[in-house]
């Protein structure tokens, strides 16, 4: 008979992620996956899923998925996860420039244009900050002038899908671990029988999600109003 615990979170990294080995992947700290996996063992998840699923295991669908993705193509597919981060690089078109349009021709998303003095302008809401117009400048000209990790909440896929919601600004890589262990709180306290962290997202609204961001609060402040009193 084994012996080993039962899972319950899987954190999945894209193949840029694992080994840096893709031409679009940004640079994604070699000890982040062991960094999360500790965070979510030290928010008491493990334990509190166990209990919950008690007398059995728990089951496939009911582990907590972590996804992450070394750039916006999403090859480790966060849109449909728990928690999905996306290293990202946003760009910061420069006032003067050759206007070679190098930056143009390798946006993959339609986001640069050049205006009739040759000036690249961006589209900040087709943009996806992959960063690939920066690492195309052959002058070095389009600079980074953010950088970090798209954070996306309550994906899922099964009966009823849903994409999950991205949340405004980038966090800082060496905040996710104690970001993913926040919403795991939340989860926590806002969890019943047979519902999936994409349904507590759904209950706390946008709204309320948004101003955790705007206000730079911390997600396990809204664990006592996660759950909802409806069966």
């Amino acid at each position: 008979m084994s012996t080993q615990p039962p899972s319950t979170h899987h954190i999945e990294l894209c193949r840029g992620a694992r080994t840096g080995q893709c031409p679009h992947a940004l640079p994604v700290p070699d000890e982040l996956a062991d960094a999360i996996a500790g965070a979510a063992e030290s928010s008491g998840w493990p334990a509190f899923l166990v209990s919950a699923c008690a007398p059995r295991p728990p089951r496939h669908h009911e582990m907590f998925r972590i996804s992450v993705a070394a750039c916006a193509n999403g090859c480790s597919r966060p849109h449909i996860a728990d928690i999905g981060v996306i290293f990202s690089e946003r760009p910061a078109p420069p006032a003067s420039c050759s206007g070679c349009g190098a930056c143009v021709e390798a946006c993959p998303d339609d986001a640069l244009e050049l205006d009739v003095a040759g000036r690249p302008v961006l589209d900040a809401k087709a943009c996806l900050a992959c960063g690939k117009c920066v690492a195309a400048c052959p002058e070095g000209s389009m600079r980074v002038t953010e950088s970090g990790c798209r954070f996306l909440l309550g994906g899922k896929l099964g009966r009823r899908p849903r994409l999950a919601v991205e949340l405004p600004g980038f966090v800082d890589p060496e905040a996710l671990p104690e970001r993913v262990a926040g919403w795991l709180t939340v989860y926590m306290a806002g969890y019943e029988p047979g519902s999936r962290f994409a349904d507590v997202v759904e209950r706390i609204g946008l709204h309320r999600l948004l101003g955790v961001v705007r206000d730079k609060g911390d997600p396990a402040s809204m664990a006592p109003c996660a759950r909802s009193d409806a069966a």
